[in-house]
């Protein structure tokens, strides 16, 4: 199916046990489930396990080509949810899925042969570096929901960690056994995204460099090209 959103909405999981694969034609969107957090760009798709519930919120306004799985029918895609960069043949499947839907693996016809391609090349498609693993519970789990909320903001981890009542050295290894990364890192990364947000609003490098936080262009352009292979110009242009 293929669904508008408005900007600032919000979409509940109502897959009731069916995987999904939610591609953004257009827009920004993140999602959260109760593990983790993604940015979901423009030509990006997320795979979302039968048994995970996430909610969906609309960055921009948004378009969503939404296809729905039987909990068997894509064995090879991870059990947890997983970003999904889609090359051009990939998305032209998923365009031609969607006009086909329901896909049914046990007629003979377009579909059962879109379904294996579609099976095939989405098992093989790269995994982006689009998420952020969240604490499961607790005061580490709201200063992660704080940061990513509002990952450019200027106030100190210790500021954050003395308004929930936990010293920062507490928080650290709390935040570092929930997700496997440092504190540091893990806001690192969440403004990183941010900037990923921002850059898929076509804004401009100082902009979203300045909005995710950092006062330095010149750095900001070194951390986005460590993290993900490319420089935030050419990322912004790639997803236009």
């Amino acid at each position: 199916m293929v669904l508008d959103l408005a900007q600032g909405a919000l979409v509940a999981d109502h897959a009731h046990g069916w995987g999904q694969l939610l591609r953004v034609a257009d827009g920004v969107a993140r999602v959260r489930t109760t593990r983790a957090a993604w940015v979901l760009p423009r030509g990006r798709a997320l795979w979302v396990p039968p048994t995970v519930t996430a909610q969906l919120h609309c960055v921009t306004d948004l378009r969503l080509r939404m296809l729905y799985f039987a909990p068997d029918a894509l064995p090879a895609l991870p059990g947890d949810c997983s970003v999904l960069t889609l090359p051009p043949l990939l998305q032209e499947l998923v365009a031609r899925a969607v006009e086909l839907a329901p896909l049914d693996e046990g007629a003979e016809g377009p579909s059962q042969r879109v379904l294996a391609v579609l099976r095939d090349e989405l098992a093989a498609a790269p995994r982006g570096p689009l998420a952020l693993a969240l604490p499961p519970a607790g005061p580490a789990r709201a200063l992660a929901l704080r940061i990513w909320e509002d990952p450019g903001s200027r106030t100190s981890i210790e500021e954050l960690c003395g308004e929930l009542g936990v010293v920062r050295r507490t928080m650290e290894r709390h935040v570092r056994a929930s997700t496997g990364v440092p504190l540091g890192a893990w806001r690192r990364q969440a403004r990183l995204l941010r900037a990923v947000e921002e850059l898929g609003r076509a804004a401009t490098v100082r902009s979203a460099a300045r909005i995710a936080g950092y006062d330095s262009v010149s750095a900001f352009v070194f951390a986005f090209r460590t993290a993900f292979g490319t420089t935030p110009a050419r990322w912004r242009d790639e997803a236009r």
